[in-house]
């Protein structure tokens, strides 16, 4: 069940495609210039991510790599976060949940695995 505003400034990722479509989440940000942009950025990331060309989320080689994938949640990511190398990679993946991520998780592996497998962790900013 997605938990993206419906107001067109998120992309509501699905298994690193646009949910509902063949759009990957990369093209659906612009091409990576609203977000999801580096190699394998937001690939098979199940997450609600914002828009933002000025701070763009998940910017970086592997930055919201299988974000959420295998989870019921999905988590959202906002004002600039999950920005550099394997940032928020297998984030809240396989039952993990992490509720929001704002303006954080901005440096080499930032966030990384974070409530893998199960854990449970409220917002982060």
């Amino acid at each position: 069940l997605s938990t993206c505003p419906t107001d067109g400034n998120y992309v509501d990722c699905d298994d690193g495609f646009e949910a509902g479509t063949a759009t990957t989440c990369y093209q659906a940000c612009n091409n990576g210039e609203d977000c999801c942009d580096g190699v394998d950025a937001c690939k098979y990331a199940t997450a609600c991510i914002q828009k933002n060309n000025a701070t763009p989320n998940c910017k970086g080689k592997k930055a919201c790599y299988k974000v959420g994938y295998n989870s019921p949640y999905q988590p959202k990511i906002s004002e600039g976060s999950c920005t550099d190398y394997f940032a928020c990679s297998y984030l809240a993946r396989d039952f993990g949940d992490v509720s929001s991520i704002s303006q954080s998780c901005t440096e080499y592996k930032a966030c990384y695995g974070l409530a893998k497998g199960g854990g449970t962790v409220g917002a982060i900013s």
